[in-house]
């Protein structure tokens, strides 16, 4: 008897939601009778699992079906064919397993560069099913290239024929890199699990999204995608999920990354006949060199980060914070905290235990009011979910920046604070300075980033992501200024002063660095003291509802068509826009907004004003309403 499919010797099987496993196994013969199997643990037979028919022999060929092996290992599974007379036909695969088996694909970091000096101990339950189409312990290096199978390894690499045996051993023994993720992940796995864990290795390094297309896939071997798949097909089984790592060879040219992932998940899922095959993808991490650029490469970092947007069922997780061994490839030991974290994700997708990849909820401007300790201050919110035991640091938080339309970076936050999963980037600017601006966390191609939860699972390098999006019309700057004749506090204005205003100027448009927002009653050269009127108008194109965003730093009193909207009493420094809103209805044509504003001798500066949807993510129509 020889088996042509089905099972191969050291294979791990892949469990089902019963923790069970089958086998469809065909072979050839010269017997002709029925098959019977039996499955071994050791010197006994497994409970179940004696001598019993599972299949046919005919024309010299067999076929038997093997089912409801449970998880463990290893087994011996024993095949035979009886014969009328004289000895049966037999055959033994040993070392057979039942738990998860990862497919492994992408560029180097995926193959494994680290030093071999610090590759991991094996683990015994975790196997690997090398490029030589065979099954063993899973031992670094996973991907020996040079002994491959499928020639387009030997092509890629530039040779034109796999090498001799001889120059095998002698190219393994002067092997300083090899260890990646895989040994540290199934080892990982197997702790969260209980369950062996079968790699099957298929990455090679300096690859593109171009050398992984589906659209190669009638190359069979000699592409990666027909490589890939007629390994599948060799094991005969489902497998529980893929791991993935590239994107490094595509940070050239990034236009177009996100849609070649959706192929090339969507090829392998139809392909392996899993349409919800889970996908667990590693953010590509730093490059310590001059020949990047850094927008391309953040490109692919933030293309990467968001694929869960467009692909279900897949997780990313953060390699920035990782050493490396050379410019660019993650160091052996710093593979073990990423093993974690891909553990993390891959947990969570196949069993629904445990939460993956941390992912970027919602990120909104707020005011931090003062109390006895600090002012009021300006800070940008962000909140995460699958956040494990609050967000933290090593040391200063670091990582996190804004850039401008130039994609320059620039120097905003002062103070950056943890709150559970949201973290709070204190900053000087004002909201129309980040209405320009997008958010960044490890920009550039070598960054310093060292947020992460309590379980160790990083932040994804993000960027550029807007931090306000000006939805609401531009700033009222055509303001008239009057001082109130008398008047000694906002409280006691009323509307009707406005008659004993004899004259009007300009109000004075404060030169900001982040563009005009601020009005001035009066220039901070002169004199200023008492309370002051300021006027302007907007027209509306028809009536709408809005909100009327307003900004001070000094007490105020604010009316609009005549009727009170917003007051306060003790506003003080700094003017947050913004920081006050309330619900009003422009009416078809002109609207008045007045505003009584005490100066306290000095010491206030201006307002600022504009409309805003009622929504958070509305928005206002162009055209309908018309700010001078």
């Amino acid at each position: 008897m020889k088996i042509t499919h089905g099972l191969l010797k050291g294979q791990v099987l892949q469990r089902d939601r019963r923790n069970k496993a089958s086998a469809q196994i065909s072979g050839s013969c010269t017997a002709s009778s029925p098959v019977e199997t039996r499955v071994r643990k050791g010197a006994r037979d497994l409970r179940g699992f004696g001598w019993r028919p599972v299949g046919e022999a005919v024309n010299q060929e067999f076929t038997c079906q093997l089912n409801g092996l449970p998880c463990g290992g290893p087994y011996k599974i024993e095949l035979r064919i009886p014969r009328s007379s004289g000895k049966a036909e037999s055959l033994t695969v040993e070392d057979i397993y039942v738990g998860d088996v990862w497919f492994m694909g992408g560029q180097s970091n995926m193959q494994g560069i680290g030093l071999m000096a610090d590759a991991p101990k094996p683990h015994p339950l975790v196997r690997c099913f090398y490029v030589r189409d065979e099954w063993g312990l899973a031992k670094d290096p996973l991907h020996f290239l040079s002994e491959a199978v499928d020639m387009v390894h030997h092509v890629l690499s530039g040779r034109a024929a796999r090498p001799t045996d001889a120059e095998l051993r002698r190219e393994r023994r002067a092997m300083l890199a090899g260890v990646g993720v895989g040994v540290h992940f199934g080892a990982e796995m197997v702790r969260r699990t209980r369950v062996p864990q079968g790699l099957v290795a298929c990455a090679h390094g300096g690859t593109s999204m171009a050398n992984w297309s589906p659209k190669l896939k009638d190359q069979g071997g000699q592409s990666l995608y027909g490589a890939t798949l007629r390994r599948f097909r060799k094991l005969g089984q489902p497998v529980v999920g893929f791991l993935w790592y590239q994107g490094e060879s595509d940070a050239v040219t990034p236009e177009g990354y996100t849609e070649r992932m959706e192929e090339l998940v969507a090829a392998i899922r139809d392909d392996f006949g899993q349409p919800d095959l889970p996908w667990v993808v590693a953010q590509i991490g730093r490059v310590v060199s001059g020949g990047w650029a850094a927008a391309p490469w953040n490109s692919i970092q933030e293309q990467e980060r968001r694929l869960p947007e467009r692909i279900e069922n897949l997780d990313v997780v953060p390699t920035i914070d990782l050493e490396l061994d050379d410019s660019i490839h993650i160091s052996a030991k710093s593979f073990g905290l990423l093993g974690q974290r891909m553990a993390c994700a891959a947990e969570a997708l196949t069993t629904g235990k445990g939460k993956g990849g941390i992912r970027l909820k919602e990120i909104r401007n707020i005011v931090i009011l003062p109390t006895k300790r600090e002012p009021a201050v300006s800070a940008v919110e962000l909140t995460f979910s699958n956040v494990v035991g609050g967000l933290r640091s090593v040391g200063r938080p670091v990582g996190f920046c804004l850039a401008n339309s130039l994609g320059e970076q620039v120097p905003a936050f002062y103070k950056v604070r943890f709150k559970g999963d949201k973290v709070i980037l204190q900053t000087a600017l004002g909201v129309p300075s980040l209405e320009h601006m997008t958010l960044h966390y490890g920009f550039g191609c070598d960054p310093a980033t060292n947020i992460a939860d309590a379980r160790g699972m990083g932040l994804c390098v993000m960027g550029p992501v807007p931090v306000a999006p000006a939805t609401g019309t531009a700033f009222v700057l055509k303001w008239q200024a009057a001082q109130v004749p008398g008047a000694t506090s906002v409280r006691e204005v009323a509307l009707n002063d406005l008659d004993r205003i004899a004259q009007w100027s300009d109000g004075v448009i404060c030169p900001m660095i982040e563009g005009p927002w601020l009005i001035l009653p009066k220039a901070l050269t002169e004199v200023r003291q008492g309370i002051f009127f300021l006027r302007s108008s907007v027209e509306a194109a028809e009536e709408i509802r809005v909100k009327l965003a307003f900004g001070s730093d000094s007490p105020f009193k604010l009316w609009c068509n005549g009727a009170e909207v917003i007051h306060d009493w003790t506003c003080t420094n700094p003017c947050f826009p913004d920081e006050y809103t309330s619900e009003v209805t422009l009416k078809q044509g002109r609207n008045d907004i007045v505003v009584a504003f005490d100066v306290r001798n000095g010491q206030g500066w201006g307002i600022c004003a504009r409309f805003k949807p009622l929504q958070r993510d509305g928005e206002i129509p162009k055209d309908k309403i018309k700010v001078g």
